[in-house]
């Protein structure tokens, strides 16, 4: 297997890591003879302590694919399956279910597990009384929040 990183135009082999203040790294992976490969990536704004504190917490120790999927389908049917509904027509089910799933997806968090959130001049900040969000609005908000709320009560109220 050969590996390594780059920033800018600096080739690292054997590198795990690259991080520039300003972009413009990455990382390169060849297999000899590899079927399938599975890869975690950790993402933070603040680093790469962030970025590897946040993997650690959504996905431990492990590299099980099909079970963490498992176990977000899981998060999202719990989280789905609490508001229910009755009659009207399939499509109608669908376009409800679809409309209070785009509802969930933002705003979305905006911090890293321990609390430290980017803010304005890029410094670091800790968030020790709420749970920073953002982005919230950038589905369509015109068309998903009307379709479930009409379908909520086009049987009338429940």
């Amino acid at each position: 297997m050969d590996f390594g990183t780059w920033s800018k135009s600096t080739l690292t082999p054997g590198s795990r890591d690259a991080s520039t203040t300003n972009g413009g790294n990455g990382a390169w992976v060849t297999f000899a003879d590899a079927r399938s490969v599975i890869v975690k990536v950790g993402l933070s704004y603040t680093g790469v302590a962030g970025a590897r504190a946040n993997l650690a917490a959504e996905t431990g120790s492990g590299f099980d694919f099909d079970a963490t999927r498992a176990a977000l389908q899981q998060r999202w049917e719990d989280t789905l399956g609490r508001a229910t509904i009755s009659g009207g027509t399939h499509d109608r089910q669908v376009a409800y279910y679809t409309s209070l799933y785009h509802s969930m997806l933002h705003p979305n968090l905006a911090g890293d597990v321990d609390g430290a959130l980017l803010r304005l001049g890029r410094r670091i900040h800790a968030a020790t009384d709420y749970t920073p969000r953002q982005n919230f609005s950038l589905w369509d908000t015109t068309s998903a929040e009307p379709a479930a709320r009409d379908t909520a009560t086009a049987s009338g109220p429940r």
